[in-house]
């Protein structure tokens, strides 16, 4: 499971703004996973990676049809994650605090969405390709901050990297 993670992190380090479909399937794999995970503590493993999958093709399919709102959800999944991600790694688990520290980080990644699109798609598609490779390669604090920063920039710079073709760098 964690390689999936791991090559999934670097996939959306590298091209989470050209591939913005997978970016959205991704968010909705994670959230489905990590609902189910939360919520379904006696659920079959197979049972949690089918309610994984259907929200990530339901998450891909709403971003190939419905751009809008795949913008806007995708906005808000990817703050929340990172905002689980960073309540996860400084061990603040306490239910009520955990889930509206999720919401506020939701409701501002959907704010940055909506009106910085590109440039937040590009930011945060690294910051949460950055935080599934650190996380699933179990690295100790110290040096899994350091490899997250460094991996963020890195995946920031190829973002930024335009193709001959992009027609907006």
């Amino acid at each position: 499971m964690a390689i999936t993670y791991v090559v999934l992190g670097i996939i959306l380090l590298t091209f989470g703004r050209r591939l913005f479909w997978l970016f959205v399937a991704a968010l909705g794999f994670l959230t489905g996973y990590s609902i189910a995970m939360q919520y379904g503590i006696n659920t079959a493993h197979y049972a949690i990676w089918l309610i994984s999958i259907i929200c990530g093709v339901a998450g891909a399919l709403i971003a190939i049809f419905l751009q809008r709102l795949a913008v806007a959800m995708a906005g808000f999944f990817a703050g929340a994650y990172l905002m689980f991600h960073l309540m996860t790694v400084l061990n603040i688990y306490a239910d009520p605090l955990f889930t509206i520290t999720q919401f506020i980080g939701g409701f501002t990644g959907l704010v940055l969405f909506l009106l910085f699109f590109d440039d937040a798609l590009i930011v945060i598609s690294a910051l949460v390709g950055a935080s599934l490779v650190v996380r699933y390669l179990y690295l100790d604090i110290p040096v899994g901050t350091v490899c997250f920063v460094i991996l963020t920039a890195i995946g920031i710079a190829c973002q930024y990297h335009y193709h001959p073709l992009d027609r907006h760098r």
